[in-house]
């Protein structure tokens, strides 16, 4: 497999479908940041990014991502795909969120500071890589909890295409130092990708974000192919429901479920002591449902979209 350094990479030169390592920058024992990189490639413009593995326990995008390079033909490729399954090696190879190096959130580093080990490698990757992509798909994953597969954007320009992914689409709020809010101050066209739970592959839910991401390349002329019509159910709004004492929590719904106002969504059973019913304060779709058993008050048990 072919390294290259992260600063001489150059999607523009690069043809055919290749396994690439990227070296990023050394670390203190003198070991190297590498992240492993798929190249599916005519050598011309849309230029695409897709990533996961920005949080080392969030299995779902990783494993999509590289799905996607051994299921791409490059016969069928118009365009420039980079497929990058594991952003943050550190993170992955502990099986954390964060690393230990630092504790930092690789997805609050764009376009900020460079002083800290996860902080460059932000740097690093923004700079090289996706400031030169047309389109980014970044592909996260639920920590606690499991989202239903959804489409997240910050700009309402992307809502066409977004549509083509998957059946619900979210129209969320900036997040400072993300990838996706830092590529759109680039104007960048962005799109979040939220499916299933951390330390975890759902594999029905992979597929059905594989399948989407597909469409979507179709749509956006980076592959060749007939385009699907999707029926989308497009939010405004989140809210999360907290949970009013700590103790042990059971839903009493599903994931894609409508529920209505008032509606009862769970239990939280004090340990020793008395069980508190949570009712849902909104009507509105639950996208996001917590599987850890055990929460504290105040942890959110639920998402809605509405």
């Amino acid at each position: 497999m072919k390294r290259t350094k992260i600063q001489k990479f150059n999607p523009d030169t690069i043809k055919g479908k290749k396994r690439l390592k990227i070296d990023t920058f050394k670390l203190a024992d003198d070991s190297v940041i590498s992240l492993p990189c798929g190249v599916i490639s005519k050598g011309n413009k849309p230029k695409i990014a897709i990533t996961g593995g920005q949080h080392g326990n969030e299995w779902n995008g990783t494993y999509i991502t590289q799905r996607l390079y051994k299921e791409i033909p490059l016969e069928k490729t118009n365009g420039t795909i980079i497929l990058l399954p594991v952003l943050n090696p550190p993170a992955f190879n502990q099986k954390t969120r964060v690393s230990s190096i630092d504790n930092i959130d690789l997805n609050r580093t764009y376009l900020g500071n460079d002083r800290k080990p996860t902080e460059r490698l932000g740097k690093l990757l923004f700079e090289n890589i996706f400031s030169k992509m047309d389109y980014i798909i970044d592909i996260h994953t639920g920590g606690p909890g499991e989202y239903l597969p959804h489409t997240a954007i910050i700009d309402r320009e992307r809502v066409k295409e977004a549509s083509l992914m998957l059946p619900y689409l979210y129209i969320a709020k900036s997040t400072g130092g993300s990838l996706i809010s830092s590529a759109e101050r680039e104007t960048i066209k962005s799109y979040l990708i939220e499916v299933g739970r951390g330390r975890n592959i759902n594999y029905k839910f992979v597929k059905q974000v594989i399948n989407g991401i597909k469409n979507f390349l179709k749509g956006t002329n980076i592959t060749k192919g007939q385009v699907t019509k999707k029926e989308t159910e497009t939010f405004l709004n989140k809210q999360k429901i907290p949970s009013p004492q700590s103790g042990f929590f059971k839903a009493n719904t599903k994931l894609g479920e409508f529920i209505e106002k008032g509606q009862t969504i769970g239990k939280i059973e004090k340990m020793m002591g008395q069980t508190k019913t949570i009712k849902s304060p909104i009507s509105g779709r639950i996208i996001y449902i917590r599987r850890e058993r055990v929460v504290a008050e105040g942890e959110n048990v639920l998402h809605l979209l509405y």
